[in-house]
């Protein structure tokens, strides 16, 4: 027997040797893989490189099986490998530009080794985030004291980001925390943090916005953007402040966010959206959209004006932002924070301009309804108005005013507004009502077959699982449900007269729909469920 045939029996009976080959094998390959990528990331001799690692491996490994002394073939064959891999190491250092040599200097050993490390939180975090410049923070490692605090805001997000969620609320004080996410304008209360933790995370982001994170009591607001993995960026507005009791930090998500959607699919009932595009067709009188606040009045008022043809009317808005897209119309941004006087003082410069058509996104006091009222029977206006129902915003509306006829006179109508939360699709669960319960709700019985309610479950192989749409909630966005004021001559002498009990009977008698009977409407159709009007009509729309 030949001493190759000798070596290759040896070889084959070891139980040794075969693995050290293997091993060997696999790590030669890998590093040959990323040296290939490097030459061909740099422009280098890629392909002779290749041949000359090929020719390398050929002899290394056929010295590992050919030499009968298997610890003697394995250290010349590994020479052979390492020869090659040496030679393109010189070369390449020649030809990179400065600072991208490889050196097998400690040091630069252990930054590389910290910057994969590095690489590798990034990608693999669930949530990263962006200061208010844009630029990404470091994801804190294992052995930073910022950790636990980094881990505690990425699950916190996560969860808020998900779900669609509006708001983030920690609260510390000495003894306890109280933490919750609102979602759809529900809070949802999270697992408490620990005191010292919950301090950390409110530093940590704090530290993130560009707030002092010394300064414990002065209110201080500040802008960050969280990434999800999905690349996804959501911007947060960063609130914290400090009292005797301890500490607050409330995060928004997407602060700037007002839905653009058509008047159609606000959730108008088909009479009430009928009664608004026609009213809009002129342009004329007072448009006064009631809501509270977080029950989407901006919402409506965008659909409003979008639905005015900028082309054939002058149109001009007022507003804090221009957040949102408004072509072909002419805006005026006044911040928030200027005072009622000076704004109103903006607001007759604009009236005395004669535009069709003007859209505010406030009332800064009773003086601005006071102008506007002068001049509403002549002119457009769009305004929102914090009320509870379309009557007490048109009272409000009056007594503003001063002269009841002149009011009367001005008003085109009241859009009051709440918002409900719709019942996620996956996972409604239908059911006949009890026909007791439907006559309590002076619902029609014939007409009310079946209804749906909220689940948030749904069966996977007969197994009760958390929907995967809503996240266990059973609810996923929100509708408008609205009062509409439809508003004649004869409502406008009951104003004028100051008759509100036949006032309410006219409008009853011109079909007017009141917020109860809307929502009760939606219940109906399927898009909510009877425990959600509660919710909403009870006052609890917005926590």
């Amino acid at each position: 027997m030949s001493l190759l045939a000798q070596a290759d029996a040896a070889f084959q009976l070891s139980l040794v040797k075969p693995p050290i080959v293997a091993l060997v094998l696999a790590g030669w390959a890998w590093v040959v893989s990323h040296l290939d990528k490097d030459a061909g990331f740099f422009y280098l001799k890629q392909g002779l490189f290749s041949l000359a690692h090929l020719v390398a491996a050929i002899v290394g490994f056929g010295l590992m099986l050919a030499v009968p002394a298997f610890w003697v073939g394995l250290p010349l064959g590994l020479l052979v490998l390492l020869s090659s891999i040496a030679g393109y190491v010189v070369y390449r250092n020649k030809q990179v530009p400065p600072g991208k040599e490889w050196t097998l200097d400690l040091e630069s050993f252990k930054q590389n080794l910290e910057q994969r490390q590095q690489r590798s939180a990034q990608k693999s975090a669930a949530v990263r985030l962006q200061d208010s410049n844009g630029t990404e923070l470091e994801v804190p490692q294992s052995n930073d004291p910022r950790y636990a605090a980094h881990r505690a805001v990425e699950n916190l997000l996560d969860y808020a980001i998900a779900r669609s969620a509006g708001q983030v609320d920690l609260a510390v004080e000495p003894e306890q925390t109280k933490l919750s996410v609102k979602i759809d304008g529900v809070s949802y209360k999270q697992d408490p943090l620990e005191p010292k933790l919950a301090l950390q995370v409110i530093d940590y982001l704090k530290a993130a916005a560009g707030q002092d994170v010394e300064d414990r009591r002065r209110k201080q607001t500040g802008r960050i953007t969280a990434i999800d993995d999905e690349g996804t960026p959501t911007d947060l507005e960063v609130v914290t402040a400090g009292s005797t009791r301890g500490l607050k930090l409330q995060a928004i998500l997407d602060p700037d966010r007002v839905t653009e959607m058509p008047l159609s699919m606000l959730g108008l009932l088909p009479a009430q959206l009928e009664y608004v595009e026609s009213l809009l067709s002129e342009n004329k009188g007072v448009v006064m959209v009631a809501a509270d606040r977080h029950q989407g009045g901006p919402t409506t008022m965008y659909a409003l004006v979008h639905h005015v043809d900028p082309y054939i009317n002058s149109v001009v808005s007022v507003e804090e932002s221009d957040a949102i897209e408004l072509e072909g119309v002419d805006r005026h941004i006044i911040d928030r924070s200027t005072p009622a006087g000076e704004f109103n003082q903006k607001l007759g410069v604009i009236i005395r301009s004669d535009p069709n058509v003007v859209m505010l996104d406030r009332v800064a006091d009773a003086d601005t309804l006071k102008a506007v009222g002068e001049v509403g029977a002549d002119m457009r206006f769009l305004l929102p108005l914090p009320a509870e129902n379309a009557t007490k915003a048109l009272s409000t509306y009056v007594k503003a005013v001063g002269d009841r006829k002149q009011a009367a006179r001005s008003l085109a109508t009241v859009i009051a507004q709440r918002l409900v939360r719709t019942l996620c699709p996956t996972c409604r669960v239908p059911y006949k009502p009890d026909p007791s319960a439907i006559k309590k709700l002076n619902l029609p019985a014939d007409k009310v077959g079946t209804l749906y309610k909220a689940s948030g479950k749904v069966l996977v192989k007969d197994r009760e699982q958390e929907c995967p749409d809503c996240h266990g909630i059973g609810y996923r966005g929100r509708t408008g449900i609205f009062e509409v004021m439809p508003l004649d001559d004869t409502a406008r002498q009951l104003i004028t007269g100051g008759d509100h009990d036949q006032l309410r009977n006219h409008l009853r008698k011109q079909g007017m729909v009141y917020l109860q009977e809307a929502a009760l409407a939606k219940v109906v159709e399927g898009h909510t469920d009877i425990k959600e009007v509660q919710r909403v009509l009870s006052g609890k729309g917005s926590d």
